[in-house]
Formats: structure tokens, sequence, C-alpha cells
């Protein structure tokens, strides 16, 4: 009662009720002519259905009462249609099974329309798709960072020198590959180097305490772990072959080793999440299933070439896989934020004004706080998307009158691969 905000008076915890009244039939007295008309129920706190006798004494007649509060008529007009709709069907039916509480009409326009997704997906991987990318526009800027611009010719170099690097020191297609890295352009480099070598990558919070890394460690198993100087190795402590990330990029690696062909039910990458004990809990995920996410974001929202990325969610959040792997998609421009970036907003305004910014994410109360900036205000971005947290209509009227673009809400679970549902907020309906 407390964390529903139920507390004092006699507030029930569930919420429609079913009132059969078999008391309230007409009377049938001899020789009196009589009736009874109810001046009042009571409130209703959410939502009643009322089953009374009929004037004529043989059926029932149902009623709908509401709180006005939480209910419109027009609601109300809905609710009952659908309820008449299932007690003539389930009437008929030997079991309830496959009786549908929704009309036929609102069957046809969200399961046959609406969350009718089903559709082809291409055989391939990311990397087979950004291999390709990259041969098409060799010269196109893939990455950015710290000022320092990296074409899509060097970017494929640099993930094929740390591909067969790992293929070198054992990393075999189905492996695991644990990064520790601070954000940076060379992060964005072994995630992809990762994937190349057939591998998963498994990202690590370098700012978790060592006792949650090594349990993490030791439920993958990963073949290998590549670390830079924001991760405290103790090889011994972690029992992972570790690889120093500075040592990859300057050794030079044994350029006849052939990379493999990924397949599509290859695992793309592992993520731990709290679980619902609070131990961590690995989710694998697929290549096919992240190719399918990342191609229809890429369709639907029609990016392209001239499109701007921005990478600043942690990698170990799984919204982070668009932000690392779209841009090569779509032959666009990735901007990395250096590390903690994303947690201040006078630095993020400045980033996204410096790099043209057009495509960015932000957890709804990041959103709160970078729209308290004032260089937010009248700033263009194309697309700003939202997911992780509850977008409220508040927020994204905030938004349409501070800035310029598009809001999108998004939400899914790690197991789905990122994101299951889309709603584009309008200006007009937030």
């Amino acid at each position: 009662r407390r964390d529903l905000g139920l507390l004092g008076g006699q507030r029930r915890l569930h919420g429609p009720l079913i009132n059969i009244l078999p008391f309230d039939a007409p009377y049938t007295i001899a020789g009196v002519q009589a009736k009874q008309r109810v001046l009042c129920a009571g409130p209703v706190e959410d939502l009643n259905f009322n089953f009374r006798a009929a004037p004529d004494g043989q059926n029932l007649r149902l009623e709908i009462e509401a709180n006005p509060t939480l209910y419109t008529q027009q609601g109300l007009q809905t609710h009952l249609q659908r309820f008449q709709y299932f007690l003539l069907e389930a009437l008929q039916a030997s079991t309830l099974e496959h009786v549908a509480s929704i009309t036929p009409a609102e069957y046809q326009q969200w399961v046959e329309g609406q969350a009718s997704t089903e559709h082809p997906i291409p055989a391939t991987t990311l990397t087979q798709l950004i291999r390709e990318q990259s041969q098409r526009s060799p010269e196109a800027e893939a990455l950015s960072y710290q000022g320092k611009s990296t074409n899509f010719a060097s970017f494929d170099a640099q993930v094929q020198r740390i591909a067969q690097h790992l293929i070198s020191v054992g990393v075999t297609p189905g492996s695991i590959v644990a990064v520790g890295m601070a954000r940076s352009d060379q992060m964005v480099m072994c995630l992809h180097g990762v994937m190349a070598a057939g591998a998963a990558y498994l990202p690590l919070d370098t700012a978790q305490p060592a006792d949650r890394i090594c349990r993490i460690l030791g439920s993958a198993k990963p073949a290998a772990l590549i670390h830079d100087s924001s991760l405290c190795t103790a090889n011994a402590e972690f029992s992972v072959p570790a690889y120093d990330a500075t040592q990859l990029f300057s050794t030079e690696p044994d350029t006849s080793i052939a990379l493999p062909e990924t397949q599509p039910d290859d695992a793309a990458y592992v993520l731990y999440t709290s679980g619902s004990t609070g131990d961590p809990k690995g989710v694998v995920v697929s290549q096919k299933a992240i190719v399918n996410r990342l191609l229809w974001m890429k369709t639907h929202y029609g990016f392209t070439e001239a499109s701007r990325f921005l990478q600043k969610t942690p990698y170990t959040f799984d919204v982070s896989l668009w932000e690392l792997f779209l841009p090569m998609l779509c032959g666009a421009s990735l901007t990395v934020a250096e590390p903690d970036q994303h947690k201040d907003p006078h630095a993020l305004a400045q980033l996204i004004l410096q790099e043209n910014i057009s495509v960015v994410h932000f957890v709804p109360s990041m959103l709160a706080a970078f729209l308290n900036e004032p260089q937010s205000q009248g700033l263009t971005i194309g697309h700003v998307f939202c997911s992780g947290e509850a977008l409220s209509a508040h927020l994204a009227a905030r938004f349409y009158e501070r800035m310029n673009g598009s809001l999108h809400n998004l939400y899914g679970p790690t197991e789905a691969a990122v994101d299951v549902t889309y709603w584009p907020v309008s200006k007009e309906h937030p």
C-alpha cells in the first residue's frame, strides 16, 4: 500500500470489480405496482462491472461505473464494446483459450496491423555489412575523437589488425573476449575487432568493484581480456589472459592470418545485467538479432552517409550497440565522447555543436538535465532518442519548447536485442 500510494482510508489494492446484484430484481408482489431507483451507489475507486436484473425479470443488465478521474466516457464505451463481444464469443466457446478480449476491429489494427512485424532478415553479420560499407567509402570519415579523424579505410585496417592479434593468441569463432576500456576511438575499434575475429565481445565497467568483475569473468569464461589503464589489472586475480590495448595498436600483426567468416547465428556480444536476484546475469545476443535491429533503425529513420552520430552511452548499456555499429552500417561518421563527458550537459552541448551531431541518445533523466543547460535553447538535433527510463509527457513537451528536432521513445529488454517498441513523440501529442 505504501509503494502504490494507497495509504489511508479503505482503498482496495485491486482495480476493476465485478458486482452481481441479484437483489436488484423487479418487485413481484401481487396487487402492488412498485419499482426501485438506485440514487447513489457510493464512490467508485476504479472500474465496476455491475450485473443487475433487467425489468422483464428474465435478463441481466450490464452497467459500467468508473472513476471519472481515471476513465473517459469514450473509454468506457470502448470497454463496453469489448466486454459485450467477449461475452458473446465466450458463450459459444468450449474453452477461453482462443477468445479475444479485444474487438475484431482492434485485433486487425493492433495484432494484424501494427504488431505484424515479420519480415525477411538478410543472412549476414555486422562484420560483413561494415566491411562492405568500408570498401564503398574508404575516404569518408568513420570516427572522430578528441579532434582526430579516422577514415573508413584506416578504421577497417585497424579492426583487421586487432582481429589478427586475437586469432594469433587463440581466440576462435564462438569465443568471448572481455573488453575493459574507457571510452575512446580505440575502444570502438577493439569491439569491432573482436567481432571480426569471430568472437563475441563482453564489455566490462572498469569503475565496478574488482569482485564483481571477477564474478562476471568467472561466469563468462572469456578467452581473452583487452584492457587499458582504466582497468586495474591483476592477471592472476582475473584468471584471464590479458592484453594491453596499446600493444595491440603498436605491434604489427601477422597479416597472413585469414579472418573467419562469421555466421548469422554466431554470438555478437554478451551483456551482463543485474539479474532478478542482484547477481550478474549474462545475456548473449546473436549477429542475426542485432543485424535485424540495426537495419530496421537505418531504414525506418532514413539514416544516410550524411548522418552524424554521437557515442556517449556506456558500452555496458545495450543502447550503445546502435551508437557503436549503426554509423558504420550507414557509412556515417561517429563522434566519440570522452570518458565521463556523457555526465556533463555543458560539455555535451559544446561537442554536439562542434561536431554538428544529428543523432543522439539520452535517458530521460539526462535529457532533463541537458534541457537545463543554457546552450540547449534553440539547439537543432535531427533525431533525439530516449530509452532506459519512462519519458514523461511534460519532459517531451519541454524538449519541443527548447530544441528543434524529432523526439523518439524506444523500449526493450537486453534479451531482445536492444528495443522492441518505438513511438514517435510529436510536438502536438507529447
